[in-house]
């Protein structure tokens, strides 16, 4: 849904009506996660994709009778629908969506593009489908947002045929924020089961953090790659002859700082990239020396083997252990020849989504 934050406020600035259809659940294989949204406005334009072009000429049509009616629904398509023949689902996949037109409270589409970590449980099933729990970000430990409720509020759809009071109570909030929460903190988004009916909780969480450490031409690269899969990307480098915004302009910040001392203060997790280019002992020493005791999600090292085997003597006997050691690709990215810049941020990339997904990675 994210992708499609733009268009759904400037529809919502020019006052027109859309329809939003998300992918709540997918059976076996699908070219896109649950989560996935395609809006339809009154005035016949789409935005955003749930399936890569499969599916979204049908959607089109249940999303325009739902902004007619405003009465939402379930639609599935695969293989086991004739329906989903005919529009070619070839993946062997079968896609659940529900499709309705939403009253989003004011500060939500800001809230996501900020990438506030946040939460929506919507009412899927029964006559109460369409009814959102909005959880704001002071739910999962953040400060919350200039105008947001403090209180996660239940907030019903545009139509509110059939709303069960029942559905606004405790005991329902406090499912759906306790599995919101798990949700979150792995970046999902599933379809969950209560005694009140089918919720589907979308999940917006925070962009994973890249730390690049080196400001060179790769460094450049690395960034630019970085930031188109999503990461919140920082160059790291403490001369600041080297690191200035304007060499990094991908970069969404650019700190000079010493490489230890930086990762002391910032933020590190599971889902943290951490790219050392530096090729520098006086550098790279440092940051692994402090990147490998930390719960850093990847982490490479730019080097020779003959490079990375004096780096590893010199890091064993700064105290590292072999448990620690094997957590670093060295030399960093995939084998795949590249020589430039470029090519060299490319093998990057492509190791940490491998590693991401648990390919392998040499």
């Amino acid at each position: 849904m994210k992708d499609i934050v733009p268009q759904l406020r400037s529809w919502e600035q020019q006052g027109k009506r859309y329809a939003l259809a998300t992918l709540i659940k997918v059976d076996r294989s699908a070219p896109k996660p649950p989560g996935a949204a395609m809006a339809v406005c009154e005035d016949g334009t789409v935005a955003g994709s749930v399936s890569g072009g499969c599916v979204e000429s049908a959607l089109h049509e249940e999303a325009a009778g739902v902004l007619a009616t405003g009465v939402p629904r379930i639609v599935t398509y695969g293989i086991t629908d004739a329906e989903g023949f005919d529009i070619g689902l070839a993946c062997g996949g079968q896609l659940h969506l529900f499709v309705d037109r939403p009253d989003l409270p004011p500060g939500l589409l800001d809230a996501i593009e900020g990438n506030a970590p946040l939460a929506i449980g919507t009412v899927v099933s029964g006559t109460a489908a369409g009814i959102r729990i909005f959880l704001w970000p002071e739910v999962f430990g953040s400060k919350p947002l200039p105008g947001s409720p403090a209180d996660a509020p239940t907030v019903p759809a545009a139509s509110t045929v059939g709303e069960e009071p029942s559905l606004a109570g405790q005991a329902l909030r406090d499912a759906v924020v306790r599995d919101a929460k798990r949700l979150v903190a792995s970046g999902a988004s599933e379809l969950k089961t209560y005694e009140q009916g089918d919720v589907f909780i979308q999940t917006f969480a925070p962009a994973a953090e890249m730390y690049v450490f080196g400001a060179a031409d790769f460094s450049a690269a690395v960034a630019t790659l970085g930031k188109f899969l999503g990461f919140h990307v920082t160059v790291i480098d403490p001369r600041s002859l080297f690191a200035t915004r304007e060499r990094f302009p991908d970069a969404h910040q650019v700190v000079v700082e010493w490489p230890d001392k930086f990762l002391a203060r910032a933020p590190i997790g599971p889902s943290t990239a951490i790219v050392i280019l530096t090729h520098d002992a006086k550098f790279d020493l440092p940051a692994l020396t402090y990147a490998v005791k930390t719960d850093a999600g990847y982490i490479g090292a730019m080097g020779a083997k003959r490079t990375n085997e004096e780096r590893f003597r010199k890091l064993r006997e700064a105290g590292c252990t072999e448990e620690q050691l094997a957590r670093i690709h060295a030399p960093i990215g995939l084998d795949i020849g590249g020589k430039s810049p470029e090519e060299t941020a490319v093998s990057i990339a492509a190791q940490i989504i491998a590693f991401r997904n648990g390919k392998a990675t040499h």
